[in-house]
């Protein structure tokens, strides 16, 4: 019997945006569109469950007016251009996608493939999903999609309340940066260039990590 390995990927890039996850459905897996529909209702229902939990200080870090726009389930998947920049927004777009994205697979996989997962960063949550599950249609999947989805959201808000802690200069955690095909030399010339056209100062890495993949 074939085995496949489904490896969901990190987080790092607004490319999922771009992709129409419904138009791919209807033509792949229209079969998957209903059950698609009732887990981002699922979803939706977490997401505002999430959104309400926040604390006043939290929410003025999140730029709240955005949320406004997300108004029904379909907007999780595909939200407003103006909203995309948010750090909740992109981690439980990236979520669904990915999500959505195994749904069709797992719909389109007939022969019964043996099925491997692995999740690397983000790509942690749906993986975990698809491991555990057989399959979407599973009657307690949409509820656990759901708590996947609020994982996102704090994933998202961790990131949104450093970003908003260091936008006013009351912390001195360090941060990270991940570059492909960039040597420590280069990297850091390049640093220093924006750290003196920008008129901003920068504390360089002391420490660098090789990628090989």
């Amino acid at each position: 019997m074939a085995s496949d390995v489904i490896v969901f990927g990190s987080q790092g890039s607004s490319s999922h945006f771009a992709t129409d996850s419904y138009a791919e459905l209807e033509r792949k897996a229209p079969e998957a569109r209903e059950r698609v529909n009732e887990i981002l209702r699922e979803c939706f229902l977490a997401f505002n469950s999430e959104l309400n939990s926040l604390s006043t200080a939290e929410k003025a870090a999140l730029d709240p007016w955005i949320y406004d726009q997300l108004d029904k389930p379909e907007t999780l998947l595909k939200p407003p251009p103006m909203s995309q920049t948010n750090a909740v927004i992109e981690s439980i777009t990236f979520y669904l996608h990915q999500l959505v994205d195994w749904i069709i697979y797992s719909y389109q996989n007939t022969e019964g493939s043996v099925v491997e997962t692995i999740g690397v960063c983000s790509g942690m949550l749906p993986a975990v999903l698809a491991s555990a599950f057989p399959s979407a249609d599973s009657v307690e999947f949409p509820e656990f999609a759901g708590n996947g989805l609020r994982l996102a959201f704090r994933i998202g808000l961790r990131t949104a309340l450093f970003c908003h802690r260091q936008s006013e200069g009351k912390s001195a955690e360090p941060w990270a940066l991940t570059i492909r095909g960039c040597s420590a030399g280069h990297l850091q010339a390049k640093l220093s260039e924006y750290s003196h056209q920008a008129a901003v100062s920068l504390r360089f890495p002391s420490t660098y990590c090789v990628n090989m993949s």
